[in-house]
């Protein structure tokens, strides 16, 4: 019967956990080293997509905050304007 604890079964399990430590850091590395290309890729075509824009982002952020808040003073009224109907007192 073999002993579990032996020296080279010891060793074999130490070789065994470097080896995959080694593989998942190299894996790391190329993980992120592909992230970096690919975030560095988007900022590229986001550049170029703003630049051959006809309206600057700025102009289109202002016009839909615009458009938002009339959306919201349309909705805020409306609600006043329903609750006010059922509050008041039908005079017939």
């Amino acid at each position: 019967m073999a002993n579990r604890g032996s020296r080279a079964a010891r060793h074999e399990l130490d070789r065994a956990i470097v080896s995959g430590v080694t593989l998942l850091g190299v894996a790391g590395i190329v993980g992120l080293s592909g992230l970096a290309v690919g975030i560095a890729v988007a900022l590229r075509f986001f550049r170029q997509w703003v630049r051959h824009a006809e309206v600057p982002p700025t102009e289109v952020v202002r016009h839909r905050w615009e458009q938002a808040r009339s959306a919201a003073t349309a909705g805020i009224d409306a609600w006043r304007d329903a609750h006010a109907e059922q509050r008041a007192p039908s005079r017939d």
